[in-house]
């Protein structure tokens, strides 16, 4: 969440109603450059009225450009700024700002997910699940919670576990209680691998795993090599 190695798309509306968009790149806490590479931020439309202005702009996801970011799956962590003035093109001095305090960080999803898994898929296997019942959060800037849980023991046989996606218990609520967790479901079929063990979350980073604020159900990826034995 910042400035150094951060991708920048800087846009403004000029008095005329002209938008202007450039592709910059932030090699420390300074100016951010002019991406002379390759230009891979294009505005799409923009109006400024009432003292509000908007750009609607694109980019892809993954661009093979050093000075860009890859957007990638799950949360991003994206900076912003703004100023009062307009750029002034035309002059030597004319270029962007300092923003002062008018900046701040926001995580957000950007990549959308068009295909989730079907519920039908999963009918017919079991589950079991290890949720955080009504834990009532603190008003601490920072809160570890840790309990164990034991996995049951009522089935018989070997079994794998196919699929984890199910978040539908995480929800947000002004009081902050939560009730977070992970679903597992069950086969009969077994596979040709057997899992040696299962890992979720990630290290002690600040940002390694960032829930965004305000959502039912988010996705965070996890991967698992093809050689594993």
């Amino acid at each position: 969440g910042g400035m150094k190695g951060a991708d920048i798309g800087v846009g403004w509306v000029d008095q005329k109603g002209t938008v202007h968009f450039q592709d910059r790149y932030a090699f420390g806490m300074s100016r951010p450059v002019i991406d002379n590479t390759t230009t891979d931020w294009f505005h799409l439309q923009g109006r400024e009225q009432n003292g509000w202005t908007s750009i609607q702009f694109k980019r892809l996801l993954d661009t093979c450009d050093s000075m860009d970011v890859p957007i990638k799956s799950g949360t991003n962590v994206l900076i912003f700024a703004y100023g009062f003035v307009d750029p002034d093109l035309s002059r030597s001095d004319g270029d962007i700002s300092y923003h002062g305090t008018r900046r701040g960080t926001r995580m957000i999803p950007l990549r959308s997910y068009g295909d989730p898994p079907l519920e039908k898929q999963f009918a017919g296997l079991e589950s079991f699940e290890f949720r955080a019942r009504n834990y009532r959060v603190p008003s601490d800037e920072s809160t570890y919670y840790c309990k164990v849980y034991k996995a049951p023991t009522h089935f018989p046989a070997k079994r794998h576990a196919v699929a984890t996606y199910d978040e539908r218990g995480y929800f947000f609520c002004l009081d902050r209680v939560d009730n977070s967790g992970i679903r597992f479901y069950i086969g009969n079929e077994l596979r040709q691998h057997d899992l040696g063990y299962l890992s979720f979350g990630t290290g002690p980073s600040p940002v390694a795993l960032a829930i965004p604020p305000q959502v039912n159900r988010f996705i965070v990826d996890s991967y698992c090599s093809p050689t594993a034995g």
